[in-house]
């Protein structure tokens, strides 16, 4: 089977998830990347970068000037990429991992008119904000999930809002997956607390810092990059609270920082709210066996509730810092142990390209029919 994924993002989390995944599908179809320009290398995954990349230097006006020119140039450079592909490997599977902004519906209809059948994976069935873009946004990748043949979430939780949305939509779980990694050396006195990835005010960080305070001042970090406004408030919060053992460490972690920072910390901590999506910071975790204290949100839960992996706190006021004491009093018993080792097997990269090759074939046939 031909099989094509599209994402603009050039490099990052995202961009390294789907060339982990096309990696893997590569060993079910013949399998290539649309990507853009100047993409991050990506050993082993065919890439096709032919489309314009964004200008990361711009701001303000300029910036959205510049994406909206340069994701109109997107949709034509896709529709000559698949009559090209068409004709020498005839119409075979499209993945949207992700969308031209504001264009994600006619990006699919650009697909299908080329007889592609298209399959999108909603990483998040609500936006993380809730501006005027985010529900402009919002409004449009509702309309491209509308067209899809088949749609992919992470959870059996996503699946149900998403079907609350689109109540006709196909829509598979694919669990999202965990691929191995390096271990890193663990210290001999790792610090006790971890919450990591991007600062926004949605993902609980001003929870966890509440929480450090209930637990008497306790070693930790919060690392990761956000905006002026949300770094002021969280190094204003750390000092108001007296947490002199936190540590606040603004801005993004290049790749050799990550298996670094989880050996020397006992516990990830991620008590999001208003959150429809799943959280691929948890999953590192997991890979570097570290258990998660999360809340029953989105689909941030399901991990431990069917493998065991950590604890889901009642609440986020005193139940948070509750759950993240005793995530830590087990982990130093190696209670979590036997849960690691069964995701692991259950969310490898192998199993879960096998799974998506399945929607692969089920958006053929239902084309076919």
């Amino acid at each position: 089977m031909r099989a094509l994924m599209y994402l603009h993002t050039r490099s990052g989390g995202h961009w390294r998830y789907s060339c982990e995944l096309a990696r893997g599908l590569g060993d079910h179809t013949r399998m290539a990347v649309v990507c853009a320009s100047g993409a991050e290398p990506a050993d082993g995954v065919t890439t096709l970068p032919v489309l314009s990349p964004i200008d990361e230097g711009a701001h303000g006006i300029a910036r959205i000037v510049d994406r909206q020119l340069v994701y109109g140039r997107h949709l034509r450079q896709l529709k000559a990429l698949l009559g090209r592909d068409a004709q020498e490997s005839g119409p075979g599977v499209i993945h949207f991992q992700e969308f031209p902004t504001f264009l994600g519906a006619a990006a699919v209809d650009v697909a299908r008119r080329a007889g592609y059948r298209t399959v999108v994976t909603v990483h998040n069935v609500q936006p993380h904000e809730t501006d005027l873009l985010a529900r402009l946004r919002q409004r449009d990748a509702v309309a491209a999930w509308a067209r899809a043949d088949q749609l992919i979430v992470h959870t059996e939780t996503l699946r149900s809002q998403l079907l609350q949305i689109l109540p006709s939509a196909q829509v598979a779980v694919v669990p999202h997956p965990i691929w191995p990694v390096a271990p890193s050396p663990e210290p001999d006195q790792p610090s006790d607390y971890l919450f990591f990835g991007v600062l926004r005010e949605n993902k609980g960080i001003l929870h966890f810092l509440n929480a450090l305070a209930a637990l008497d001042n306790p070693t930790a970090t919060v690392a990761g990059g956000g905006s002026q406004k949300m770094v002021d408030d969280i190094q204003r919060r750390i000092e108001d609270l007296g947490l002199t053992r936190c540590d606040f460490r603004p801005g993004y972690l290049v790749d050799e920082e990550v298996a670094p920072l989880f050996a020397a910390h006992r516990v990830l901590v991620a008590p999001y709210q208003g959150f429809a999506a799943q959280s691929g910071v948890t999953h590192l975790a997991i890979a570097h066996r570290r258990p998660i204290v999360v809340t029953d949100i989105g689909g941030l839960a399901e991990p431990v509730k069917k493998y065991g992996v950590g604890e889901i706190a009642p609440d986020l006021a005193e139940g948070l810092a509750l759950t993240m004491h005793k995530a830590g009093l087990r982990q130093q018993h190696h209670a979590y142990e036997q849960g690691f080792t069964d995701a692991l097997a259950k969310l490898s990269i192998d199993a879960v390209a096998a799974s998506t090759v399945e929607v692969y074939e089920r958006a053929n046939h239902a084309r076919s029919a």
